[in-house]
C-alpha cells in the first residue's frame, strides 16, 4: 500500500472520529436521565414541552426564511440590471 493511500484514509479515519465521538458522547448521555439505565425518558420530557415545541417551531420557520432569502440574493439579478 502506498504511504499516500494509507495518510488519506487515516484524515479520513480521523475526520470522522473527531465529529462522530461528540455525537455519540452526547447520545448516550442523554439517555441516561435515570440513574444506572439507559431509557428514552428525557426525551419524552422534551417533547412533551410546549416551550420546546414553540422553540423547535419558530427555529424551523427561521431556517426556512434563511434559504428562502439565500435563494433569492442568489438567483435574481441585481435590482437596476436588465
Amino acid at each position: 500500500m502506498k504511504s499516500g493511500k494509507f495518510g488519506a484514509w487515516l484524515a479520513v479515519f480521523v475526520g470522522v472520529a473527531y465529529f462522530l465521538a461528540p455525537l455519540i458522547a452526547t447520545f448516550e448521555f442523554s439517555l441516561r436521565m435515570r440513574r444506572g439505565e439507559y431509557s428514552f425518558d428525557a426525551y419524552r420530557v422534551v417533547f412533551a414541552s410546549g416551550a420546546f415545541q414553540a422553540s423547535f417551531l419558530y427555529s424551523t420557520v427561521l431556517a426556512v426564511v434563511t434559504i428562502v432569502v439565500g435563494i433569492l440574493i442568489v438567483v435574481r439579478p441585481p435590482i437596476g440590471c436588465s
